[in-house]
C-alpha cells in the first residue's frame, strides 16, 4: 500500500528564481488570510502593493500585467526557465518587450499559472477563461479533510482546470488522474503540474467519452459546472463553465450512475454543488439525489449557503458583463431572471456530499 508522504513539491519547480528570491513568501506574507480563502481576494492585495529589484520585475510581469525589457528577462531568468517559459507559451515577446499570458497566483503552498482575471461591471474580479473561484479552494480544504486517515492509491478530478485540485491529489496520492473537456484547461494543468514538479495522467474528454475507462479511484472529487445562462447571452468559456441540461446537472447525474465503474470499495466522491430550488420546495427536492445514486452507495450530505434566485442572476450577470456590452448591467439581470423563472428556479442550495458504498 502507497504511503502518504507530504512531498515538497516546490523543491522540484521549473522555475528556481522563484524560490531564490522569495516569490511564494512574498505573495503570502501580503494576501494574509486571503491566501487559503479566495484567490482573487489574495490576487488583489498582491496587486496593490509595491516592489523592487527581482520581486518587482516578476510582479510586473505576473501580478500587474505589465511587459518587462529584454534586459530584465534575461537578467532575472536562465536559459532554461526562459526556454520553458516560451515553449509553454507563458510568456511573449513584442518589440523586444516580454509579457505573460498569465498571472501567477500562489495557493496552498503551490505556484499556481492562471489566465489573468477580468474587472466586472461592479469592479469584482471573476475568471475569464480558466474557472478558479473560492469553491476551488473549498474543495482542497475538503480533500484535507477526508483523506487525513486514508492511504490513496488511484485518484480522479473531473473538470480539472488550472489543476490546483491536482497538485493537491499528488501529495496524498501514489496515481492522479484529471478529466477536463476544455483544451486550454489541459494545457494549463499539465504546466502547473511541471512547475511545481507534481505528476498526474491528464485527459482530454467529455466525461461521458471517458468515465467507464478507468475504474477503483479511491478519491473522486467532483466541483462540476452547472452554470445556468440564457440564450443569447455570452459567458466565459461556456464549454468549461456552462451546465448540461435544463438544471445545468445532467453530467452530476451521468455520474453518479456510473459510480460501480468508477470508485474502489473502500472510495469516497466528494461532491460540491450547487442545486436548484423550486417555490416551496424541501430537502427532499436536492436533485433527487437517491434516483440516480446506484442503490448500493450511501452519502452524506451538508447544506452550506444558499442564495435566491435574484442574488444568484445579478452574481451571473456581473460576471458575464463585460462580454456583455451591448446590455445594461439591470437589463442582463432581467435576462437572466427570466431564464430562472421558466425553469422555476427560486433559489441554489450549496452542498457537499461524500458519498461511499453502503
Amino acid at each position: 500500500m502507497f504511503k502518504r508522504q507530504e512531498i515538497s513539491s516546490l523543491d522540484e519547480i521549473k522555475l528556481p528564481t522563484l524560490q531564490k528570491h522569495g516569490y511564494a513568501g512574498w505573495y503570502r506574507k501580503v494576501s494574509s488570510e486571503s491566501y487559503a480563502v479566495d484567490p482573487w481576494e489574495a490576487y488583489k492585495l498582491v496587486l496593490a502593493t509595491s516592489s523592487s529589484g527581482c520581486l518587482g520585475t516578476l510582479q510586473n510581469l505576473f501580478i500587474k500585467h505589465c511587459s518587462i525589457s529584454e534586459s530584465e528577462f534575461f537578467d532575472v531568468f536562465s536559459e532554461q526557465e526562459r526556454e520553458w517559459l516560451i515553449q509553454n507559451e507563458i510568456v511573449q515577446e513584442t518589440e523586444k518587450r516580454w509579457s505573460s499570458k498569465y498571472c501567477l497566483l500562489v495557493c496552498f503552498g503551490f505556484y499556481l499559472f492562471v489566465d489573468w482575471p477580468e474587472k466586472s461591471s461592479n469592479e469584482k474580479l471573476v475568471s475569464s477563461q480558466t474557472y478558479l473561484s473560492s469553491s476551488s479552494f473549498d474543495c482542497i480544504h475538503s480533500i484535507k479533510k477526508y483523506s487525513a486517515s486514508n492511504d490513496l492509491f488511484n485518484t480522479l478530478d473531473v473538470g480539472c482546470g488550472s489543476g490546483l485540485i491536482l497538485l493537491q491529489l499528488s501529495k496524498i496520492s501514489e496515481k492522479v488522474f484529471g478529466i477536463d473537456i476544455d483544451t486550454e484547461a489541459v494545457k494549463l494543468s499539465r504546466i502547473n503540474l511541471e512547475l511545481n514538479g507534481a505528476k498526474a495522467s491528464l485527459v482530454n474528454s467529455d466525461v461521458a467519452d471517458y468515465l467507464f475507462k478507468k475504474a477503483g479511484f479511491d478519491l473522486i472529487n467532483v466541483n462540476p459546472t452547472w452554470r445556468i445562462v440564457p440564450e443569447g447571452v455570452n459567458y466565459p468559456n461556456p464549454i468549461a463553465r456552462v451546465g448540461v441540461g435544463n438544471d445545468g446537472l445532467d453530467y452530476v447525474r451521468y455520474l453518479l450512475k456510473a459510480l460501480p465503474s468508477l470508485l474502489s470499495n473502500a472510495g469516497k466522491m466528494l461532491l460540491r454543488v450547487d442545486i436548484p430550488l423550486s417555490e416551496g420546495a424541501k430537502e427532499e427536492r436536492y436533485f433527487d439525489l437517491k434516483r440516480y445514486l446506484p442503490p448500493q452507495y450511501r452519502f452524506k450530505m451538508y447544506p452550506l449557503k444558499k442564495v435566491s434566485a435574484s442574488q444568484q442572476c445579478r452574481v451571473s450577470a456581473d460576471t458575464c458583463s463585460y462580454l456583455n456590452p451591448e446590455i445594461d448591467l439591470s437589463d442582463l439581470v432581467r435576462v437572466f431572471e427570466t431564464k430562472y423563472r421558466q425553469l422555476n428556479i427560486s433559489g441554489l442550495q450549496e452542498i457537499e456530499c461524500v458519498i461511499t458504498l453502503k
